[in-house]
């Protein structure tokens, strides 16, 4: 009768065990739930903020550009002949950007290709006066 009673004692100190031990894992689970989805949205707003940053930017610099009419007969140079300006307007308002190609025309009217740096076929057509303005042409079939 003894030995039954201790039995049963035991098996419901055990009972009582895996139940906080299941509830112990129920809290974890909920819990790691909880982190993953708190990771996903910071995540979200990281590369949120990245692509406004980026698009202000490019807004920044289409706000800034002068309008004119650019001909489209431009002569390929090495990227090493930009004039310093244009390539510090390219580094202060193109953050992420490179020259791929560059081109003079006219009236020292600069077309440059930048490509991203993340992905080089993600390409832009701008153009620029040696002093560093940014031009946007009245024709926009040119890029």
């Amino acid at each position: 009768m003894q030995t039954e009673v201790l039995g049963e004692s035991q098996t419901k100190k055990e009972s009582a065990l895996n139940t906080r031990n299941l509830n112990n894992k129920k809290i974890k689970i909920r819990t790691m739930k909880k982190l993953a989805i708190l990771a996903v949205f910071v995540l979200g707003m990281i590369s949120f903020s990245a692509n406004a940053q980026q698009e202000g930017k490019t807004k920044a610099m289409d706000s800034t550009a002068k309008t004119m009419q650019v001909k489209d007969n431009f002569k390929e140079i090495d990227k090493s002949q930009l004039p310093q300006a244009i390539k510090d307007a390219i580094m202060t308002d193109m953050d992420g950007m490179m020259v791929s190609k560059a081109y003079i025309g006219e009236e020292s009217i600069f077309k440059i290709i930048v490509a991203s740096l993340k992905d080089k076929s993600m390409t832009k057509t701008v153009y620029a006066d040696a002093q560093g303005n940014w031009i946007k042409p009245k024709d926009d079939s040119m890029n």
